[in-house]
């Protein structure tokens, strides 16, 4: 009886007649049912997977063997890995500072070993501390040479760049390698060779209390989390250019929303501007899916 009423509601949010929390407990329902639906496609092994093992995981899909599938990519199956490593290894330079809170939580992660471990012989992975002597002549190479705003953490494999923190960190590493791999005719393509993580620095400036700067904080490490999650569930729903356009989406709240933390005198005036902003994100990831529905994965 449930799943009846929430249908007829998933009609209803295509006329736009749903109130918010309605429209939320539908996304929910159909993400449940797409997931329930992905799951059996791949017991069966009807479906390769296209996500990579971490992400698989969280969303409760079973991952197979013979090396990862991130995002997209065709499943490697046997040696296929190994076969792609009579080259030189891709060079990787992983930026951090110890005064960084988003370093100090990438650390905390394991990305520096789980990355290196994922890719022997494929990419040679130097962490420096932009703090030391070297890292800073690294640090300031590479400021230059990619013309950045010098945030860490900052990851380079190649020439393709992530600057910022994020959760799917090692997803987004994925990516990169892939890139990397395509220009050596051994991966297909991945899109941008460049992806900046909008909220990237805990430090804000502005008139605000201490108390209310560390609520703001906490605040966007929120919209940073719930993004992340609706990221993860258009990838598993839509097509790459609908995720790259739902991440320009994001990408321009996050900012707005640390320009708001930046400007505004206390918590209140602030949470008032964040809502705002993310309402039209929503608005318009909401339109953009309902504009793709018939392509649904």
């Amino acid at each position: 009886m449930k799943k009846i009423f929430l249908v007829i509601l998933g009609i209803g949010i295509l006329h736009g007649c749903t109130s918010p929390d309605q429209n939320q407990q539908i996304r929910q329902f159909w993400m449940k049912q797409t997931q329930n639906v992905q799951r059996w496609l791949f017991q069966k092994k009807m479906l390769a997977p296209k996500l990579p093992p971490e992400l698989m995981s969280a969303a409760g899909l079973p991952t197979v063997s013979g090396g990862p599938s991130a995002l997209g990519a065709v499943p490697v199956k046997g040696n296929a890995r190994k076969q792609t490593t009579s080259a030189e290894p891709i060079p990787a330079k992983l930026f951090l500072s110890d005064t960084c809170g988003w370093c100090k939580k990438l650390k905390q992660s394991g990305f520096p070993e789980k990355f290196r471990n994922k890719y022997v012989g494929e990419v040679e992975l130097t962490v420096y501390e932009v703090h030391s002597t070297q890292g800073n002549q690294e640090f300031a190479k590479a400021i230059k040479k990619y013309q950045l705003r010098g945030g860490v953490p900052l990851l380079i494999i190649g020439d393709s760049v992530i600057s910022g923190y994020s959760d799917q960190m090692m997803a987004l590493a994925d990516e990169k390698v892939r890139l990397e791999l395509k220009k050596r005719g051994t991966a297909p393509d991945v899109g941008p060779s460049m992806t900046s993580i909008a909220m990237d620095d805990e430090e804000i400036q502005g008139p605000a209390s201490a108390a209310d700067k560390e609520k703001m904080r906490a605040y966007m490490v929120r919209v940073r989390e719930n993004n992340e999650a609706t990221l993860n569930s258009m990838r598993q729903m839509f097509s790459k250019s609908v995720w790259n356009q739902t991440l320009g989406y994001v990408m321009t709240t996050e900012e707005q929303i640390k320009k708001a933390a930046n400007q505004s005198a206390t918590y209140e005036e602030f949470v008032a501007k964040a809502h705002m902003l993310e309402n039209t994100q929503q608005q318009q990831i909401d339109h953009l899916a309902k504009q793709n529905r018939a392509k649904i994965k």
